[in-house]
């Protein structure tokens, strides 16, 4: 499926990661997702919400299955795509 704006979809600036930063930013535990790991979950869902269905926009969220609050790891097994909605709202 291709989508259109797709570095606006994943709210990119426009601006890659470089390998060094994320060599050394992979040796922290990050509550935030990388844009490689952002990437991952945007094209795993096909661009669209996975609780909803709906098309992903700008400043959609990529989210813990498991919270990083209980030991959740920011990984991409454990990351979901959500608009901001699904995301916000009570499960």
């Amino acid at each position: 499926m291709r989508h259109s704006g797709f570095t606006d979809q994943l709210g990119w600036s426009g601006v890659m990661e470089t390998p060094q930063r994320e060599r050394r930013e992979a040796g922290r535990m990050s509550r935030r997702f990388n844009q490689s790991q952002r990437a991952a979950l945007f094209l795993a869902a096909e661009g669209l919400c996975m609780r909803c269905g709906a098309e992903l926009q700008r400043g959609w969220h990529g989210d813990h299955v498991t919270p990083y609050s209980k030991g959740g790891r920011t990984d991409v097994v454990n990351g979901e795509a959500l608009c901001p909605e699904c995301n916000l709202s009570e499960r």
